[in-house]
């Protein structure tokens, strides 16, 4: 006795080509959709301040990867059904060929955007290094030319009653012009390496 609810092997193929058609439709605009922001992403790492485009672009690959998985399967599904066609189901050849065609295009497009992904990952931490390094540039600046005032300011601040600049009356003042020009000499000598 018959299931009254089961499929015709006639329908089965058009069903199961239905579906998977679907799946490639479904995919290929996700596909375009991450291409788009992957542009998006690669014109604004040289701007990002945060962390937030590298997360995401970690995510894509996570996500790539499963994707191309997935399509892996779908092609060796095709393939087989391909080489080896069930004889209670019958498949149009010009249909799973063309599946298996569109499953390897998602394939490879996934193997590009995921080789894309990586390179705007090493890109953004690349610019990512860079920006900490002009920063720690910024600051052993500062450290070099503050330093040295610093040792001046803490001699001086001794308060020792023997140090013959206290009772020479332009100490102060010559003390304030070799600070200036520390200050001075050492901007200048940034300037000549052209750390700013």
């Amino acid at each position: 006795m018959l299931n009254e609810h089961a499929v015709e092997p006639a329908n089965m193929s058009t069903i199961c080509f239905s579906i998977m058609r679907q799946i490639v439709t479904d995919y290929l605009a996700v596909m375009l959709a991450l291409e788009e922001r992957l542009n998006d992403i690669e014109d604004e790492i040289f701007n990002a301040s945060t962390d937030d485009l590298l997360a995401e672009l970690m995510a894509y690959s996570s996500k790539l990867q499963k994707a191309k998985r997935s399509f892996g399967y779908h092609e060796e599904l095709l393939q087989q059904l391909l080489n080896d066609t069930p004889q209670h189901i019958q498949f149009d050849y010009s249909q799973l060929s063309y599946l298996y065609n569109q499953f390897e295009r998602l394939s490879s497009r996934a193997s590009l955007y995921q080789g894309l992904v990586s390179n705007l990952i090493n890109g953004f931490i690349s610019v990512s290094a860079h920006k900490t390094n002009r920063v720690m540039m910024t600051l052993t600046l500062v450290t070099a030319i503050f330093l040295p005032l610093t040792v001046i300011a803490g001699i001086y601040g001794m308060n020792f009653e023997h140090m013959p600049e206290l009772t020479w009356p332009y100490g102060y003042y010559a003390i304030l012009i070799i600070m200036a020009l520390i200050v001075v000499s050492g901007l200048w000598i940034a300037k000549l390496k052209r750390w700013f």
